[in-house]
């Protein structure tokens, strides 16, 4: 059986008295699916998850099987992160007498209320007090069960030493074994379990994920021996679906891909930055500066799209219009922009690890419908690399990941000056429309370079002021051009006339100060998210951005670090 239905009970293929009654949620980082297991001999519950109306729904369908036929409830977890564990105590009260069976590090994070460990720190939940009934796999990873006078008797098994992950072998009916695995990564206590032809695996194939990679307690060596032992010991066990912590089940073979995927992900994911409380906060933030920064971009690109598309029909060029408006699917754009603004909203006092989640979907959702190959030759290139840059710079930093391999060495005095001579030039040649008049298609694309085109600079003065020796610096050019194109376009819709810029040298920086002609009044005051986008990308290129005032006049500045002579020579030999 390759598929599952949610809240209905069945038989769990493989078994003989083993029935399952799966509580499949949508994918969320505050709870988790359940799993209720019931034999002749013994109710378990996998994952009783942390929200309330699930809890009631498990124990509703429990009352009912222990009323017919008093059986001891089992509880099990796949590890001890609150949003599989925070609902146990409901199931260990009066009238069902839940009894705790856990990982000896999972007893140990739970019965010392250990915030970290948990990730409770991450949300500033409060645990509950809870005690484990028996704990398994004590001491070294190879001594399996620890005998006590606590271990329930099915579990007094024989201990497996199988090729890839410690197991214990479970008699759960006279017929049927649960095999338990250690499976570390996630989360030093991960266990996964096999029973029948279903094998569940807690948050294994999430575990790579950004926002979920490089919290407390995760190891990404064990992590990937852990999803590559589990798979093996899924195709010798015959395992024919893979129930996961979140999310819906996934067939075998579709689970192998996963897998081998996040596993491949995992030994590349070295050296993450600690993603505690500390960051999540501030990275919710630049969530929040992503959405608002995403949804002015792609409000251009929409109204880009729309105008050339207008016109275009105006010229009764009624295909190439349509061809314009199917380069993106803007509906589509729309709604992910306003599902990830109203989340926002509804998370705003407790931005955390569910606003970075969300944040990091949203990018990648984007990144499916955004081909920016199908939209360079409606954009300038800065424009482009910034929506790509937008996108990918959130993942990178949610991971804690910078690629210092795209630092160059440059004169900061030429950049800007090729940077300024640019923002003038026509993309496209005057002449090449009465060549192309022969050509239909040719023709179009013309018209459409044409229309595309918006001259937000041609009125605009440039003053460039030098520094006085060559200003070289070691940084990200094209992101720092890009970033000061951005704020360039921003002094440019507030109609400064007049823009003065001047590269100097000071104290092993070089910076570039941007301010408002001398003798104009233009004002320009960024908003707070913008000002961040443009930091926050400033320090992604290696250097940092300010915004002051000084005598009254808006001034900002770029400041990158000074090249030496040994960063020189090992970037050019690099």
């Amino acid at each position: 059986m390759d598929s599952i239905t949610s809240e209905v009970w069945t038989v769990v293929p493989g078994t003989a008295d083993v029935r399952i009654y799966p509580i499949i949620r949508k994918p969320s980082c505050v709870c988790c699916n359940t799993y209720i297991l019931a034999t002749p001999r013994m109710i378990i519950v996998l994952d009783p998850g942390a929200d309330r109306g699930q809890i009631e729904v498990v124990r509703q369908t429990l009352l009912p099987l222990i009323k017919k036929r008093a059986l001891p409830i089992y509880i099990f977890l796949t590890h001890c992160h609150i949003d599989h564990y925070i609902g146990v105590p409901g199931l260990m009260a009066r009238g069902l007498d839940g009894k705790l069976v856990i990982h000896e590090k999972t007893a140990t994070a739970i019965e010392e209320r250990d915030v970290h460990i948990t990730l409770a720190d991450m949300s500033l939940a409060s645990l509950p007090e809870c005690k484990a009934f028996s704990r398994i796999f004590c001491g070294s990873a190879s001594s399996g069960l620890q005998r006590d006078p606590l271990v329930p008797e099915f579990l007094a098994g024989e201990i497996l030493d199988l090729q890839t992950c410690p197991s214990l072998s479970c008699a759960v009916a006279e017929r049927d074994v649960m095999e338990i695995f250690h499976t570390p990564g996630h989360s030093p206590d991960g266990l996964s379990y096999r029973v029948g032809s279903y094998l569940f695996t807690g948050d294994l194939h999430v575990a790579t994920h950004a926002g979920i990679a490089g919290k407390a307690g995760w190891d990404n060596v064990a992590l990937a021996s852990s999803l590559g032992g589990i798979m093996l010991e899924a195709r010798q066990g015959g395992v024919q679906l893979v129930l996961p912590g979140h999310g819906l089940p996934l067939p075998m073979d579709g689970a192998e891909r996963v897998f081998d995927a996040a596993r491949k992900d995992a030994l590349h994911l070295s050296g993450l930055t600690l993603l505690d409380r500390a960051r999540a906060k501030d990275l919710s933030y630049h969530a929040i500066v992503l959405l608002e920064e995403a949804g002015q971009l792609f409000s251009i690109v929409a109204a880009r799209l729309l105008k050339v598309a207008h016109y275009l029909e105006v010229l009764e060029e009624e295909e190439g219009a349509r061809g314009v408006l199917g380069l993106i699917d803007l509906k589509a754009m729309e709604q992910i922009i306003d599902e990830f603004y109203y989340f926002s909203l509804e998370v705003k006092e407790e931005r955390g690890a569910p606003l970075i989640a969300k944040a990091v979907q949203f990018s990648r959702r984007v990144n499916r419908i955004f081909a920016p190959e199908k939209v360079s030759h409606l954009f300038d290139r800065s424009l482009i690399r910034r929506i790509k840059g937008l996108l990918s710079d959130f993942t990178d930093e949610v991971y804690g990941i910078r690629f210092r391999n795209q630092e160059m060495v440059f004169d900061m005095n030429l950049a800007v000056e090729r940077l300024l001579a640019s923002l003038k030039e026509l993309p496209y040649d005057p002449e090449s429309i009465f060549e192309s008049i022969e050509d239909h298609d040719a023709y179009v694309r013309e018209l459409v370079r044409r229309i595309s085109y918006e001259p937000l600079f041609s009125s605009i003065t440039f003053d460039l002021s030098p520094s006085q020796e060559a200003a070289l610096v070691v940084a990200d050019r094209e992101r720092f051009e890009d970033m000061v194109t951005a704020l360039l376009e921003q002094c440019a819709m507030s109609a400064w006339e007049g823009i003065r810029l001047e590269c100097m040298r000071q104290r092993g920086t070089v910076l570039l100060r941007v301010s408002p002609r001398e003798g104009s009044k233009a004002s320009l005051q960024l908003s707070d998210s913008k000002a961040s986008y443009i930091r926050n990308s400033m320090r992604m290129a290696g250097g940092d951005f300010h915004a002051t005032v000084e005598d009254g006049i808006d001034v900002f500045l770029f400041e990158l670090p000074s090249a030496n002579a040994e960063t020189t020579h090992d970037l050019i030999t690099a």
